[in-house]
């Protein structure tokens, strides 16, 4: 018994000592971030999962009064004059950089661009939480509903790929931040694959439910055991991760260039990955612009602790946009 006792007390002792040393090189126990949204302001949408709430909707995020309109092209407000003809018809695919999370209609980053440019028509189809593969369903929908844009601005980030392949970490974050657990168990997330033959494949798969790790929120040990055994568990769709999307993106070129929409690919982070996309699509003879901000500054950030853009930052997207523009239709 004595022994027991002794190797049960050499045991905590170790695991106190682990637990203190992996604490004082920065790893610490799970803590859970503030929600990403006020209220839900999704809709359960067939074809891409999900699609920003139709309507408008009024919230109070970081003492400020939003006021969000999405209409039921899956598009939000940007203040398009309504002129019968316009000069060029101008989509912009994104995720919340995109969409302007946090940011009331008329100070989001398509809003001020169609400022910019009175006599084009400027969409936004930026969704929150969206990747590249959504982008390509939404941009292949309205190709096939006659919608078509005479230029498509694709917004990329590295963290946009692992949403096009439904990684276990994507959907527990998706567990994690939801309001409305109903409403998330609905849906019908696409993803995708690369088979055997190196062909990409679309699959759709209902939310599946995630139980948090007993202790993962107390202990730094138990939080680093389960982030190896989800990136195990992720391994083998991770590893092929990049190469998906880059499949993704010849989609989203073919359908351009078979309707003869100017495509423009725009980065949105600084960062390896996404220099390696851009890379690719000017391989392809693609128009890249990089109009990424350093978030790491608290200037241009939502919040201290919220990385997404703010107002300034908005508005210095659309300037660099309407730059590019301003080239391309004087080349033209």
């Amino acid at each position: 018994m004595k022994q027991i006792r002794l190797r049960l007390f050499f045991l905590i002792v170790c695991f106190l000592v682990l637990e203190g040393l992996l604490r004082i090189v920065g790893f610490g126990s799970y803590k859970k971030k503030g929600m990403l949204w006020s209220e839900i302001n999704v809709q359960v949408d067939s074809l891409l999962g999900y699609s920003s709430l139709q309507g408008i909707l009024k919230y109070t995020l970081n003492n400020k009064e939003i006021i969000e309109t999405n209409y039921a092209d899956r598009s939000r407000k940007t203040g398009t004059l309504g002129y019968k003809k316009h000069f060029k018809r101008i989509h912009l695919y994104g995720c919340s950089f995109v969409h302007g999370y946090g940011i009331t209609d008329s100070l989001s980053y398509p809003y001020l661009l169609q400022q910019l440019r009175p006599n084009d028509e400027v969409k936004n189809f930026g969704i929150s939480g969206h990747g590249l593969l959504q982008f390509y369903l939404l941009l292949n929908a309205n190709i096939e509903q006659g919608n078509i844009p005479d230029i498509a601005i694709i917004h990329y980030a590295s963290f946009h790929n692992n949403r096009s392949i439904n990684s276990l970490s994507k959907r527990i974050n998706m567990e994690r931040y939801s309001h409305n657990k109903a409403k998330l168990d609905s849906i019908n997330f696409p993803y995708a694959r690369l088979n055997k033959s190196n062909n990409l494949v679309i699959y759709y798969q209902k939310h599946q439910k995630y139980t948090e790790t007993p202790f993962i929120e107390y202990s730094a040990i138990v939080n680093q055991i389960n982030n190896i055994i989800i990136g195990i568990k992720d391994y083998s769709i991770n590893k092929s991760e990049l190469a998906t999307n880059k499949k993704i993106m010849d989609l989203i070129i073919e359908r351009c260039n078979k309707n003869n929409i100017k495509l423009i690919v725009a980065s949105i982070i600084d960062d390896s990955i996404t220099k390696e996309m851009l890379v690719y699509c000017q391989q392809k003879q693609i128009q890249t612009i990089d109009i990424s901000m350093d978030m790491n500054n608290p200037k241009y950030r939502l919040s201290p602790t919220d990385r997404h853009p703010n107002e300034l930052t908005c508005s210095i997207y659309s300037q660099k946009i309407d730059s590019l523009l301003n080239e391309i239709q004087v080349t033209q």
